[in-house]
């Protein structure tokens, strides 16, 4: 029959399905009994409030599944297997979100990646904590450990300070100093010392302006002596009166007059010409020496030569018979003479002089004669001389009747010229 309600008003129903036919719904009657029902077919029913059962005919609770129903339509694509991977990799969660998957590398043995086998120790005192990037896990019974226990190093010295005035400062070394350390000072100043000494040859001393005091005993040495150099400037060729290359010229002239010849011992420069000059010996001072031998008779009032006797070895340039000396050359001549008179019984006077070229040059003391005296008249003087000049001593007296000069002595009625220059 079709599909159909049974059962009274109010009451539950249990839906009845038939084999081959189309299911119908079984209501609960009052009596409880089930209308409707052919005496072989097996029904379902389900009833409120207890487990679905089947009823088969004879009494029977279960019996075999039927056939399988018909192939339901395909259901939505899923999201699959990440696509990726290499031989032996395994897929893996990344974190709970579903599909959040991907595909990992297994050690061998299982259980993630293998300890490592060392760990970082601490770098420095200090040093903030780093969330590492490794995917090795650390052994469970590993330690980081500590640096050593910090022991203070001590310095075996300290700086000294180095002069006044220092500011303190703060050091920045990590080796301590002894707690008995000490910075030290600088010695006690003496008084400042005085200014420096010359560095150089006509340096001034100056005083400086350092604020650090030198010790009283300092001293600034002094330069090496110099050494004089060997050679001096100028160099290269002479000019002038010198001839040859400096450093060791000649000289080959004389306020511009040549000069010739090779000197040998006592000769001097002479010149030949207002131009020329030579090495030569030089000329021979003249001088004479000479005296009477034999009394003279000297007229009343007449100037009268001296003459003599003898001269002297080496003498030159005097005539003895004339009385006349010669000048060599041109100069200075001293000239000296001296005439011994004869005892006088009257008074009178004699005069002796120095004559040049016949012309009175120097007159010498008179000699105011007393009775019975022997008088003795001098003079001596320097002439210049042209060379050819003479030289002669004159006298002359007063007496009546003249006298005769006195020869007893070559010290007495003398000449004597020497040449001076």
């Amino acid at each position: 029959m079709s599909n159909a309600e049974a059962g009274g008003s109010g009451q539950p129903h249990a839906t009845v399905a038939t084999p081959g036919q189309p299911g119908v719904t079984v209501g609960q009657s009052t009596h409880g009994a089930t209308a409707g029902l052919p005496a072989t077919a097996g029904v379902a029913v389900a009833a409120p409030g207890v487990p679905n059962v089947a009823v088969y005919p004879g009494g029977a609770t279960s019996g075999p599944p039927g056939p399988p129903g018909p192939a339901g339509p395909p259901g939505p694509a899923g999201p699959g297997v990440p696509t990726g991977g290499t031989t032996g990799q395994v897929l893996e969660k990344n974190s709970a979100t579903d599909y959040d998957t991907s595909w990992q590398t297994v050690s061998a043995g299982g259980g993630g990646p293998p300890p490592a086998t060392t760990v970082a120790g601490p770098p420095a005192f200090g040093a903030a904590s780093v969330v590492g990037t490794g995917t090795n896990y650390a052994r469970n019974d590993h330690v980081h450990g500590l640096p050593a226990n910090p022991v203070p190093a001590f310095g075996a010295a300290v700086v000294a300070e180095t002069s006044f005035g220092l500011a303190s400062a703060i050091g920045v070394a990590g080796t301590l100093a002894r707690s008995d350390h000490t910075h030290g000072s600088p010695a006690a100043p003496a008084a400042p010392p005085a200014a420096a000494t010359t560095d150089a040859y006509s340096t001034p001393s100056a005083v400086g302006t350092s604020t650090s005091y030198a010790r009283a005993d300092h001293d600034h040495g002094l330069l090496a002596a110099p050494t004089i150099p060997s050679t001096l400037p100028p160099s290269g060729a002479a000019s002038g009166d010198l001839s040859g290359s400096y450093p060791g010229p000649s000289v080959a002239k004389v306020n511009g007059v040549a000069v010739t010849g090779t000197p040998s011992s006592g000769q001097v420069i002479t010149a030949s010409s207002a131009t020329a000059a030579a090495w030569a010996s030089p000329a021979a001072k003249g001088w004479a020496h000479a005296w009477a031998t034999a009394g003279q008779v000297i007229p009343q009032n007449a100037w009268t030569t001296i003459t003599y006797g003898a001269t002297e070895a080496g003498s030159a340039g005097l005539a003895t018979s004339t009385g006349l000396y010669t000048c060599p050359a041109t100069g200075r001549y001293f000239v000296s003479g001296s005439v011994a008179c004869p005892t006088q019984t009257t008074a009178a006077t004699t005069f002796i002089a120095v004559y040049k070229n016949s012309a009175s040059y120097q007159r010498g003391a008179n000699n105011n004669q007393a009775s019975n005296i022997a008088p003795e008249v001098h003079v001596s003087t320097v002439v210049n001389c042209a060379a050819g000049d003479t030289l002669s001593i004159q006298v002359l007296a007063n007496i009546v009747s003249g006298f005769t000069t006195v020869a007893a002595a070559v010290d007495q009625t003398v000449m004597v010229v020497q040449q001076l220059t």
